[in-house]
């Protein structure tokens, strides 16, 4: 720090020196007042007064010579006035802030004396003022009122939250989302929601759980006897008495959906299995770790016949192989199921799906155990013919035998997904797409599909993952009716195969409205406006890392993300 006060012309000696004349100069002037107290006729000294007037003079005038005061004509009088009275304050401001805490001083307005500190105050008049006039002084005047926000500020950041969630939109608020927002606000003053539809009743309730204040109260505004649906997106605050009181409210509800579900231990899923009026047919349950084998496979014995529709995540220390070969057996209706994240499930329980008869939604999320191409064969056999969505999510171990059985054995597909993988080659995807006797799909996801080499991240000499063909397949077989697109760090699709695919041609895509091309090297300013220019109906796209994304015009109704803009 000495080095660099000294860098820039500030000496730590001159600043000691004006310390102790301004020292010297205080007690001098201590001195001088206690003379005068103790000789009053000397106080009315008129050549002191006329120096300090002249010495005030001299002071206002060389602050109006200041930069705030030069070169500005003072065109009236009153202006001129205005200037000497503003100089003034500076001059008996600067006059304040020079005295030394600690000497003593005659109070301005009272005549008080008192002993000068860093908080004292210069008068209006000039002179100082005592702790008790300042106050007074403080108090007579009025508060300037609080500058309100300028109407349309900038909200930066709360329209970037507003596009992570998905909730962007232009132009005021409708009267709906205003309700929900302010319900949400003092939902510890609340009753009853009232009579509402199922549909802004799960909005309120997808509310709540992203502001975290669902709770033992507030989850009993979403809970009548005549429900018969229950949903709960964050049952973190929820406790074992809760949901059995929950149950025991709603005797007639069908479907359940528990997200966090800590406290969904024994004894609640206990109670559903033996109350005869709970006839569930859709259950989703996530994170409810607690609840021990005997008890799952106690629940799908009683109830297994009428579940249409279950979807399990996150159990860590229960639910094997075992559990889930009584759930197969039990619930022969069952149409959707969806597993995430089960530790102990390992291939045979995959190899066990193909009892499932009527299974027409499968989508499993990252297994831990290794799952080969070879145990979802039966499976694609047995119910591939009647499937509408395949999604398997982190299968790291399957390879492009996979790929060749979902050619072979799948033609009713809407939504595929096959993410996570560096053993799937561009040739089958290729084979996959072309000549596939199955319809156009609405919604695809090959995110993360590509070859890692940390040696080499850019060659891909193999054709691992999917590729410029694959890619330029994919779109040429379900581009028509595309709703949703997923190639999210798939960077070994090439420029010109991109290119190719967005050219520009208006309504080659008609209801492409989703597209994450994240993490894709490829993409830039050409590709972007080709994809804006095909995509007519396109009203979100997502370009995370596509750093040579900056100058392309984004069409008004658009939300993109990503890119590398200069803001």
């Amino acid at each position: 720090m000495t080095d660099y006060l000294q860098s820039v012309g500030v000496s730590a000696r001159e600043i000691n020196q004006r310390t102790e004349q301004r020292r010297q100069a205080a007690a001098a002037l201590a001195g001088q007042e206690q003379a005068d107290a103790a000789n009053p006729a000397e106080v009315e000294d008129p050549e002191q007064t006329r120096r300090q007037r002249l010495a005030e003079e001299k002071g206002i005038a060389a602050i109006k010579k200041r930069r705030g005061f030069f070169n500005y004509k003072w065109s009236t009088p009153a202006e001129a006035e205005r200037a000497t009275e503003l100089a003034r304050k500076v001059y008996l401001s600067e006059l304040s802030e020079s005295l030394v805490p600690g000497q003593l001083e005659n109070c301005a307005m009272c005549s008080k004396r008192f002993t000068v500190t860093s908080y004292t105050i210069a008068g209006p008049d000039g002179g100082l003022l005592c702790p008790k006039c300042a106050k007074s002084l403080r108090e007579s005047d009025p508060k300037k009122p609080d500058k309100k926000p300028a109407r349309g500020g900038n909200n930066r950041r709360q329209k970037a939250s507003e596009k992570l969630d998905g909730g962007v939109m232009r132009g005021a608020k409708s009267l709906v989302q205003l309700c929900s927002e302010k319900i949400a606000e003092y939902a510890d003053d609340l009753e009853e929601l009232g009579e509402l539809s199922p549909g802004l009743l799960d909005k309120l309730a997808r509310i709540f759980a992203k502001r975290r204040i669902l709770n033992s109260r507030t989850v009993m505004l979403f809970v009548r006897p005549e429900f018969t649906t229950i949903s709960i997106y964050d049952g973190a605050y929820l406790k074992s008495n809760d949901y059995l009181k929950i149950f025991k409210i709603c005797p007639g509800v069908k479907e359940v959906t528990i997200k966090e579900g800590l406290a969904f231990k024994d004894e609640v899923l206990q109670y559903v299995a033996d109350h005869p009026s709970l006839q569930l047919e859709k259950f989703r349950v996530s994170g409810a770790n607690l609840i021990g084998d005997e008890t799952w496979r106690h629940f799908f014995k009683a109830k297994g016949r009428h579940l249409t529709d279950i979807e399990l995540g996150f159990q860590q220390n229960f639910f094997d192989d075992d559990t889930f070969r009584v759930l197969v057996e039990q619930c022969p209706n069952l149409r959707r199921l969806k597993i995430e994240k089960l530790w102990h499930l390992t291939a045979a329980s995959i190899e066990a799906l193909a009892g499932l008869k009527h299974l027409t939604h499968l989508h499993i999320v990252r297994p831990f155990h290794p799952v080969p191409s070879a145990a979802l064969m039966p499976v694609l056999q047995s119910v591939g013919g009647q499937l509408q969505e395949l999604s398997l999510y982190g299968f790291s171990d399957c390879d492009d035998a996979l790929l060749v059985a979902i050619h072979d054995e799948c033609t009713a597909l809407a939504e595929l997904s096959l993410t996570d993988n560096m053993c799937y080659t561009d040739q089958a995807f290729v084979y996959l797409f072309e000549n596939w006797s199955n319809r156009p799909l609405a919604k695809i996801d090959l995110g993360t599909c590509r070859q890692v080499d940390a040696r080499n991240a850019t060659a891909n000499d193999a054709g691992i993952g999917l590729c410029g063909a694959g890619f330029q397949a994919l779109m040429a077989h379900s581009g028509g009716s595309l709703r949703d697109l997923v190639v999210v760090s798939c960077r070994h699709v090439e420029h010109d195969a991109l290119c190719a695919v967005f050219d520009g041609q208006p309504n080659r895509y008609p209801v492409l409205s989703f597209v994450d091309l994240s993490f894709c090297e490829a993409i830039d300013d050409l590709v972007m406006a080709g994809l804006f220019r095909s995509c007519p109906k396109l009203k979100e796209v997502w370009a995370l890392g596509c750093f040579k994304v900056s100058d392309v015009v984004v069409p008004r109704d658009v939300t993109m993300m990503g890119g590398n803009w200069l803001r």
